[in-house]
């Protein structure tokens, strides 16, 4: 029966071992064994970090954007949001406006954040960005997510209140 038991417990610990959520480790000794085996949980930290059911952990494996930074996080935005944000740019609101400004950890209102982008449109979405042929949208996407980034850092309400890097 102990033998039994102990291949169970290695094969299991060998296989969560390729499918683990990294940031919550399991817990020391015989209830860590124990607790892997069962998944009855030693603390609601780790019930919830070894459920499948988790944000952020798909089988154990942290989502695609869970660890990205604001840089990336922003260009993917702006690349399957760009129309609805150069719309919402001009008109100073709206919900892809407060979603661009929450992905970018910008902890100004969302008021403020779109008065500051309304005013620096023409630096962002450029006539020389828009005049470029649809066919490169790949290309626009990049360089309008740098002036993005750009007026971020260089403006001193924004850099001061928004996630760096």
């Amino acid at each position: 029966m102990f033998a039994v038991l102990l291949l169970l417990v290695s094969s299991v610990q060998f296989v969560q071992a390729r499918h683990k959520c990294y940031k919550v480790p399991a817990p020391p000794g015989i209830m860590g064994i124990f607790s892997s085996i069962t998944l009855i949980p030693s603390g609601s930290t780790m019930a919830a970090a070894r459920s499948s059911e988790t944000s952020g952990c798909d089988r154990g494996h942290p989502s695609e954007n869970f660890y990205k930074p604001k840089n990336k996080r922003v260009a993917l935005f702006l690349k399957d949001n760009f129309l609805q944000v150069r719309e919402e740019s001009a008109q100073g609101q709206g919900l892809h406006l407060d979603a661009l400004a929450q992905l970018a950890g910008c902890s100004i209102e969302h008021a403020e954040f779109g008065r500051i982008i309304q005013n620096n449109y023409s630096q962002i979405f450029g006539a020389d960005l828009l005049s470029q042929n649809a066919d490169n949208s790949e290309n626009i996407t990049k360089r309008t997510t740098e002036r993005f980034l750009g007026l971020m850092a260089d403006s001193p309400l924004l850099a001061s209140s928004c996630e760096s890097g």
